[in-house]
């Protein structure tokens, strides 16, 4: 799977290095051995290998930042489409094989950057917002009725 030299000769040749990398995972899945609870017999189960980028790059004997960047850079010609559409299929696998259960959903949503929709991850600080009440507190109220009766006043 690891070449010693790189694709980088021309964008052709890197997409025809990724999808022999894209083949060689389809023909080696991964086995797992699983025991059957009512027999206790061990099984080896068969899942379809991720493809993962960090793997291809090593296959194709280039870097995720190279592959990164000529995504991002129009002015690269071919070479921005075929990284382009590297990754377009690095997140299709994973993300159509998450969603029927193969690959696990939380790892591959971290993965794929999916999630709360922030771009912090969900991890911006919270704010809390304190107000000081001056001359006491406003009086409790008794009971329900009396809280519609108050709302009602506004």
């Amino acid at each position: 799977m690891i070449k010693s030299k790189v694709s980088g000769e021309s964008a052709e040749a890197l997409w025809e290095d990724a999808k022999d990398y894209f083949m060689w995972c389809e023909a080696n899945p991964i086995y797992k051995t699983e025991v059957i609870k009512q027999t206790g017999l061990q099984t080896n189960v068969e899942y379809p290998r991720p493809f993962v980028l960090a793997a291809l790059c090593i296959h194709c004997g280039v870097t995720v930042g190279y592959i990164m960047d000529m995504a991002k850079n129009k002015a690269a010609g071919d070479y921005h489409l075929v990284a382009q559409k590297i990754l377009a299929v690095i997140y299709s696998q994973n993300l159509e094989y998450a969603m029927v259960g193969i690959f696990n959903a939380n790892v591959t949503a971290r993965k794929l950057n999916l999630g709360t929709g922030d771009d912090d991850g969900g991890k911006a600080p919270a704010t809390v917002n304190i107000q000081v009440i001056e001359n006491g507190a406003p009086p409790m109220l008794e009971n329900e009725q009396e809280a519609k009766n108050s709302e009602s006043q506004l």
